[in-house]
């Protein structure tokens, strides 16, 4: 039967509409992606400045804290409970010293009394207000813990160090999780989960939540992994540190960002995502995402750059104190600045 030229078009016409109509969401979908990957101010660029005599203390503090964990230490979970007992005191003393008030949350795990470390110090202005830096500092079986989480344990330790006896508005609360590492990760007994429901439970106010899970581990040759489609938007070299949250959590963590940025002399990434993305949610941050509260996490992606995660290998010779010192520089300014608002 022949066709009626209006019903000719119409039908020759389609393909065209379903094509528009495809590139039309392709062009949203990049579009989306872009504005949730483009953060503000500008993320270093070239050679990295020498370090200041202040720098180079700083980075000896790191050195000394990542070392006497990694080294010292060594192996820290469940099944070497006096290790994890040694690095738990480790970080309690350091706190105290640096004139932290600092408690102890402890909960049984497999007959093993196991504990958060919590430091605190109030806020002068706000004090029902608080922001909250985390970092686990348990490690995976067979594997000295230098990047994954040593690195982030250090970070914390000097922050509580720098702040001094500054006047905040906000309270600060610094908590080192334990059982962070498989097989507690995503289970009952993970730390951070424990701290998170406890939070929650009596009704805390958490403004800000910001953790640091391995942090120390860069690469300046295309070593720079991702999960699919997001190598579009990011460099190759695993030469920066990263910041990611969920895409509702855009705007803090364009925020914190660029408060990294002003502050800090080393490359930086951020990226807002739905949870499904792969590797959105490999830390503790997620806990307190499920029980309402913001997260961010700060990271070197070790899942997708180091070739010493989890490994007997993730020693602090693997660590670049440089870069770690730089990244220092910045989450200090970064909590600094959220807990003087």
């Amino acid at each position: 039967m022949k066709l009626a030229p209006a019903t000719l078009r119409d039908w020759l016409a389609l393909p065209l509409r379903v094509m528009a109509m495809l590139a039309l969401l392709a062009a949203s979908g990049v579009a989306v992606a872009f504005l949730l990957t483009t953060m503000p101010g500008q993320s270093a660029t070239g050679p990295l400045p020498t370090l200041s005599k202040h720098q180079l203390a700083r980075q000896e503090r790191l050195r000394h804290d990542v070392v006497h964990l990694a080294s010292t230490i060594g192996e820290r979970h469940v099944h070497r409970p006096d290790r994890l007992e040694l690095a738990a005191r480790h970080i309690e003393g350091e706190l105290r010293s640096a004139g932290w008030a600092v408690s102890a949350v402890g909960y049984e795990c497999r007959g093993l009394v196991v504990r958060n470390v919590v430091a605190e110090r109030r806020g002068i202005s706000r004090p029902q207000e608080v922001v909250l830096l985390g970092a686990h500092y348990d490690s995976v079986e067979r594997s000295a813990g230098a990047d994954d989480n040593a690195s982030g344990v250090a970070v914390l330790l000097e922050f509580a160090r720098s702040i001094g006896s500054r006047p905040l508005a906000r309270t600060v609360r610094l908590v080192a999780f334990v059982n962070e590492e498989p097989p507690w990760f995503r289970s009952p007994l993970m730390g951070s989960r424990i701290a998170a429901r406890q939070f929650a439970a009596r009704g805390d106010r958490l403004t800000d939540v910001v953790v640091l899970d391995a942090i120390g581990y860069f690469c300046d040759d295309p070593c720079q992994r991702y999960p699919p489609l997001l190598d579009w938007f990011f460099p190759k070299e695993g030469n920066f540190i990263a910041f990611v949250g969920r895409a509702r959590d855009w705007l803090r963590l364009r925020d914190v960002v660029g408060t990294f940025r002003r502050h800090a002399s080393v490359p930086s990434e951020g990226l807002a995502a739905p949870r499904w993305v792969p590797g959105i949610d490999y830390s503790d941050h997620a806990e307190f995402w499920d029980v309402g509260y913001p997260g961010i996490l700060v990271t070197d992606a070790p899942t997708y750059r180091n070739e010493h995660y989890h490994r007997h290998s993730d020693l602090p010779e693997t660590v670049d104190f440089d870069r770690l010192t730089r990244v220092a520089d910045g989450i200090v300014a970064v909590i600094a600045e959220l807990a003087s608002r």
